[in-house]
């Protein structure tokens, strides 16, 4: 998506751009809803597969992690509308068809943990949980999952 800021045109040409050398783009007047619904795909699947060594698919075999994904998704919800951000009605099921639509690939995140980089834990569930503070809302499953990733990732850069 490429947003548009009172300038309509400029994205939109831009858009037709990228549209034309086959990257599916579309020009969108408000950018947040569509930053927060990648935020809440990466939420759902990024740090469960880094914790886990799973693969993005394999997220849905296993009942712990379908309700683990759905926690931090849960969380991220209402942080969201607190902050008055439109969320999809089915950014659950959302969630998942991303998850079962990548399901060979292994998170970004994964990916970091396997090659022992930093990961982007607090741009992601961080990010979430400092959002959540600003309104007073509890996210434990999300502050849970920075803590344990940064525990991870703590034990290979700190060496």
């Amino acid at each position: 998506a490429c947003w548009r800021p009172g300038r309509g045109e400029v994205a939109t040409e831009v858009a037709e751009i990228f549209t034309a050398a086959g990257i599916s783009c579309r020009a969108v007047d408000a950018i947040e809803p569509v930053l927060w619904k990648k935020l809440f795909v990466n939420l759902g699947i990024n740090a469960v597969t880094a914790l886990t060594g799973l693969r993005n698919g394999q997220l849905l075999d296993w009942k712990a992690t379908r309700l683990l994904m759905q926690d931090v998704v849960s969380e991220a919800i209402a942080v969201a509308e607190a902050h008055f951000i439109e969320v999809p009605v089915d950014i659950q099921e959302h969630v998942k068809q991303v998850a079962k639509a990548t399901a060979s690939n292994r998170s970004s995140m994964g990916q970091d943990v396997d090659s022992r980089r930093p990961t982007e834990i607090d741009a992601i569930n961080g990010y979430i949980v400092r959002k959540a503070r600003e309104v007073g809302i509890a996210v434990p499953v999300n502050q849970t999952l920075v803590r344990l990733v940064q525990t991870v990732q703590g034990r290979y850069t700190a060496s």
